[in-house]
């Protein structure tokens, strides 16, 4: 089941976060990226989808709409649910959501460290249209059209 996060969902989503971002952390010379915002900001905002597995979180996508973007900020998902599609339904789910609102493609940021990311992204359909300095981080932008 997916649904909009809850403020109750917080410490879970916190826990995801951090044990599903951390080993990228010794790539990126122990700095942890934070998220673009405080998660019970982007849950009062309605902008993080939930992935429920036995009533526990198995994933979650933030994203945030800006005229004809979407941006997807962040994806985490469980290693127990890794594999078995939960992140293409969290994408999905925001494309959904990003056609709706009248988006026209859909943005990620990644850190270039992330290779697993870069894989995974394109293998979705992004391609990399940058490549830029932000805040100490070497990140990738990548770009895909929605329909």
């Amino acid at each position: 089941m997916i649904r909009h996060a809850r403020m109750s969902d917080i410490q879970q989503l916190r826990y995801l976060a951090q044990t599903q971002f951390a080993p990228y952390a010794t790539r990126i010379r122990g700095k942890r990226e934070p998220l673009a915002k405080d998660l019970r900001d982007l849950v009062a905002e309605d902008r993080i989808i939930v992935f429920i597995v036995e009533n526990a979180i198995g994933g979650f996508i933030s994203y945030r709409i800006d005229g004809p973007n979407l941006h997807i900020e962040a994806v985490a998902v469980n290693g127990a649910q890794r594999r078995r599609g939960v992140g293409r339904i969290l994408l999905d789910k925001a494309d959904r959501d990003g056609l709706r609102a009248g988006c026209r493609r859909a943005i990620f940021h990644t850190n270039a460290q992330g290779f697993e990311n870069l894989s995974y992204y394109r293998a979705k359909g992004f391609v990399e249209i940058d490549r830029r300095q932000e805040n100490g981080f070497e990140r990738v932008v990548m770009e895909r059209g929605l329909q």
